[in-house]
């Protein structure tokens, strides 16, 4: 077993969120009314039933009912012992939720903590902590055993265990000493978990070799607060520890076991700015340890916005954000470092939508921000897209704000607050009437921004609208190009909206004409005016118009296959995005035939990944037809990106007809190391069915891995066949303790038939041992099918 340390270094999640302990009792009733302890007994006799349902439907009964289930412990006990994972957790829910008075329960629960099942292991160590005192001989016992799995359970178990913790804590500090490093990781992290018992052994955890124990104890040390001042020195030392997740735990520890002075801010502020991005989370987490102590580290938080690295800006505007309105301080220098960002960041940028942690300080700050960024418009320096973007983010608390802004500021600061209205979440009702009082406005930056702020309400009425039209004909390009979009998003017109596109696509503005485009497209049906539009839309001198274009008229489909050939030139456009738009539409609009196939070939070797990969999407719509393409779409199944080769697989189990060329390399798709290519090979698999029995093996190996299980078994079902190179792999799978690999492996040696019958035995001998009628219905079925007995 490998215990990583990922498991236990969880020091900015667990202090940060307080999350509860994973020993809390599961929620559920536990109703003790007399009606239900009077049934005890039934449920007792049907938890031995030999029917799964009805054994569950015991199991459960008796979890519900808390220490009213004890005169059926010894049914609970035959219950811990059974294959299924539903009886036999409601069994042992109901042996926790008894207490103490489960001690019988012990021996059979310590042989749980061998299962190979981690969930298994888990709730049994859990259990035994429910219990209690009784099982600490049991645990310390299980704690010495040669099996590691069995030992790292039973130290996990000892961990839930506070009122026990005196008589355990020889046992865990041995164990933080072994020579195994996940059982003494195992053992550090239940040490920390029993809190201020364990103050002084996890004191003397901090000189461990092994870095994860050290920061495990300092972990621990941190949530016991005021006890971890005793180890204040070593860890200060730990600050600077070579192990980024121990310095991580270390500052926290510090915090608590520190009085807020000069000396502790600075060590946390190092902290907050460090490369290593735990180590920045644990500082954070530390200053929040310090309460109203935070408000002193908020100058020297400052000092790093003004940084020349991005990331030291970046880390000081989140550690300020967290500190709330209490970082008002700093809302002038947050806003200067949005200059430095802007260096760096436009809204052009990939994940410029995304607030950043500047942006999202200036958020938390709240409304005390929102005079202050309205006031940085009248810097040229500033970006007031950026400044738009910051406000808006801040949310409804800036509503009043910025619409009194609209009434009473000028120039600069009343178009950013219109601008940043308009990129709210929710155009606020109360706005539409300052904002379309803005249309008028001399300014053509405001008249644009309130246009494009009205264009996202949807009941404007119909004066508003008539604005907002008459503004599509406005001197100014970017008025004209705001008004455009907004008409069509409100007008509720269709005719009219279709004659104001038209005309706004004879615009010299490329914006507009870009604007007119997607307002086509967004048209409920394509009328042959809109789509001679569209294709006349292909031959625009500005890139982006002829993008939009291609993009419209792949959501128009088939109605216009008359815009094929043009498209297909575009393949071959000077600009990639065009390359990758006209490469998607050919999909929907291009009937298949030898040129298009050439023209989608080239796509396939372009040099851009996004037109490579909207060819592969369409080249699959081509089905056999396309299978001349065969060997370009298998080296993309080697692209170093994961959803090119997931679409390469997709497409060659579409296009090629030879299928012992295609099925071998799909089954070498199952053992990528991205799960949606490894998906979407596993589907493709399924979709050829049983011509593709030989990947059974390769999928049944995947049913136990949880985020492969349902396309494995979904491919499996649609296969519905396996040659025999899938016996020893099904003969494997019927002993499994993983109820999906039993049915499965049943159901395909049933598939193999004469040529399973090494099956045979085996089956002969799981039908003798077993007392569920269904099993032995299922061994039976599958004995006979292999005999071809049907």
């Amino acid at each position: 077993m490998n215990v990583t340390r990922q498991r236990w270094l969880t020091v900015a999640l667990v202090l940060a969120c307080g999350v509860s302990s994973p020993a809390a009792d599961p929620p559920g009733d536990s109703p003790r009314g007399d009606d239900e302890a009077s049934k005890v007994d039934e449920w007792a006799a049907a938890l031995t039933s030999v029917e799964m349902d009805e054994r569950r439907d015991a199991a459960y009964s008796l979890a519900r009912i808390g220490q009213d289930a004890l005169p059926a412990i010894d049914a609970l006990i035959k219950g811990l012992g059974d294959r299924d994972d539903q009886v036999w957790m409601q069994s042992a829910m109901a042996v926790a939720r008894i207490g103490p008075e489960a001690e019988p329960a012990i021996e059979a629960l310590v042989q749980s903590l061998g299962d190979d099942d981690q969930q298994r292991r888990y709730r049994s160590g859990w259990v035994l902590s429910k219990i209690g005192s009784a099982a600490v001989p049991a645990l310390v016992d299980a704690a010495k055993d040669d099996s590691t799995r069995r030992r790292i359970a039973a130290l996990d178990a000892m961990g839930w265990m506070d009122g026990d913790a005196d008589r355990l804590l020889e046992h865990l500090n041995d164990a933080v000493r072994d020579d195994d490093p996940d059982v003494r990781r195992q053992a550090a992290a239940s040490l920390s978990r029993l809190g201020p018992a364990a103050a002084d052994s996890l004191g003397a955890a901090l000189g461990s070799e092994d870095a994860a124990v050290r920061g495990i104890a300092a972990e621990g040390l941190a949530k016991t607060k005021q006890h971890a001042a005793p180890y204040r020195e070593r860890l200060i030392e730990l600050l600077h520890d070579p192990d980024s997740a121990v310095r991580a735990a270390a500052v926290v520890a510090v915090s608590v076991a520190s009085q807020p002075d000069d000396q502790l801010i600075e060590w946390i502020i190092d902290a907050v700015v460090d490369r290593d991005v735990q180590v920045r989370s644990g500082g954070v987490i530390a200053l929040r340890n310090l309460g109203d102590a935070a408000d002193r580290a908020v100058d020297r938080l400052i000092e790093f916005l003004q940084s020349d690295d991005s990331q030291h800006r970046d880390a000081a505007a989140f550690a300020l954000g967290t500190l709330g309105p209490r970082g008002a301080k700093a809302i002038g220098p947050l806003i200067a470092s949005l200059k430095q960002d802007n260096e760096s960041k436009d809204d052009s940028d990939t994940g410029a939508d995304q607030p950043s942690p500047i942006d999202d300080a200036l958020r938390r700050i709240g409304a005390a921000s929102v005079p202050a960024l309205l006031d940085a418009a009248s810097d040229a320096d500033h970006s007031r897209s950026r400044l738009a973007k910051a406000l808006a983010q801040i949310g409804p608390v800036a509503t009043e704000p910025l619409i009194k802004a609209l009434r009473t500021e000028t120039g600069g600061s009343k178009t950013i607050a219109a601008q940043a209205i308009g990129k709210m979440r929710t155009v606020p009702a109360s706005a539409v009437g300052p904002l379309a009082a803005c249309l008028d406005d001399a300014d053509p930056r405001l008249r644009a921004s309130a246009a494009a702020a009205l264009g996202r309400y949807p009941q404007l009425d119909d004066h508003v609208v008539s604005q907002l039209r008459t503004l599509c004909q406005d001197q100014q390009p970017e008025v004209r190009a705001a008004a455009v979009s907004a008409v069509a998003n409100v007008d509720d017109a269709p005719s009219r909206v279709t004659k104001q596109m038209l005309e706004a696509l004879d615009d010299d503005a490329a914006e507009v004409r870009r604007n007119a485009i997607g307002g086509l497209a967004r048209m409920e049906t394509a009328s042959g005016d809109v789509i001679d539009a569209l294709i006349l839309g292909l031959d625009d001198s500005d890139a982006r118009v002829r993008r939009e274009a291609a993009l419209a008229i792949e959501a128009v489909g088939e109605a216009a296959r008359r815009s094929a050939p043009r498209l297909m030139q575009l393949v071959g456009d000077e600009d990639s995005s065009v390359r990758s738009a006209a490469a998607s539409a050919l999909a929907t609009t291009a009937a298949p035939s030898e040129d298009l196939i050439v023209v989608l070939g080239d796509g396939l070797a372009d040099a851009e990944d996004a037109v490579v990969l909207a060819s592969l999407r369409s080249v699959t719509t081509l089905a056999g037809r396309a299978v001349s393409l065969s060997d370009q779409v298998i080296t993309l199944t080697d692209h170093d990106r994961a959803d090119l080769r997931a679409a390469a697989y997709a497409c060659l189990a579409k296009i090629e007809t030879d299928r012992q060329k295609s099925v071998p390399l799909l089954i070498q798709g199952l053992a990528d190391p991205d799960w949606a290519v490894r998906r979407d090979a596993g589907e493709s698999l399924g979709e050829l069915g049983a011509d593709a029995k030989s990947a059974v093996p390769a999928l049944f190996r995947l049913l136990p891995v949880p985020e492969d299980t349902n396309f494995a078994k979904t491919a499996l079902r649609a296969i519905n066949t396996a040659g025999p190179e899938a016996v020893p792999v099904l003969l494997a799978g019927i002993e499994s303790n993983d109820r999906r690999q039993q049915y499965y492996s049943l159901y395909m040696l049933g598939k193999v038939r004469p040529r399973a019958t090494e099956a045979i035995p085996i089956l002969e001998r799981l039908l003798k041992e077993t007392d569920s009628r269904g099993m032995k219905r299922a061994y039976e079925k599958a004995i006979d099918e292999i005999r071809g007995r049907d």
